[in-house]
């Protein structure tokens, strides 16, 4: 592609073939339904989770975050205004989340919830059981939920299961993912977010304003 010239200004928000590529990936692995209109393809997932906070928080929001969790969570959701409320997998729980905590921290301000699975530090995946409560909560609460899943093809023993693609969770799920961590390519940067088709018309505003297109050649 560099010998071919690919070296100028790509769509905003990614190569149509590639979203469409991302669009297929993502309906197959989480059994959301989604085109390549609800894709965004961003600067890795730090890129990603920079963008979900920046499309749905305001000043003085907060946001659930179940802990242990990767260290640039707090730094995006306070970036974009947030405050980060902390819940935490307890060790004695093989580290996995207890919904119940998770409502007891879900409060007026409450604007989303953010989380990994299959989690980075611990490593613990969520369960179809914990992720069907946690839809729960935020369907009743009308909350954003941000899922970072770079670690999705590394499940091993049971499936990896996806929020995004339960019961009533397309119009309010962001869903983070790259080939960073699947395809040891953390250098290139190749990330997305899958989201209703609204918010990632939003997404191309910020992705103007910020990284005007990935290199093509990478794409």
């Amino acid at each position: 592609s560099l010998n071919a010239g690919d070296t100028h200004y790509t769509d905003i928000l990614g190569l149509p073939p590639l979203r469409e590529a991302i669009a297929a990936y993502h309906t197959r692995i989480s059994g959301q339904t989604v085109t390549a209109e609800n894709v965004a393809v961003v600067s890795g997932a730090q890129g990603g989770l920079f963008y979900a906070s920046m499309l749905v928080l305001d000043q003085g929001d907060d946001v659930v975050v179940p802990e242990p969790m990767y260290l640039t969570y707090e730094a995006t959701i306070r970036a974009a205004g947030g405050r980060i409320i902390r819940v935490p997998m307890r060790p004695e729980n093989e580290f996995h989340l207890d919904p119940a905590d998770l409502e007891k921290a879900i409060t007026a301000k409450t604007k989303a919830i953010m989380f990994a699975t299959p989690s980075n530090p611990t490593g613990a995946m969520f369960s179809k059981e914990t992720l069907e409560a946690m839809a729960k909560l935020a369907m009743r609460h009308n909350l954003w939920v941000i899922c970072d899943e770079v670690y999705a093809a590394l499940s091993f023993g049971k499936p990896h299961v996806s929020i995004a693609g339960l019961p009533g969770m397309a119009e309010r799920a962001i869903t983070i993912n790259s080939l960073s961590k699947s395809h040891a390519m953390t250098g290139w940067r190749v990330g997305w977010i899958v989201g209703p088709k609204e918010l990632i018309r939003f997404a191309h505003d910020l992705g103007l304003s910020t990284q005007y297109g990935l290199p093509g050649f990478i794409q």
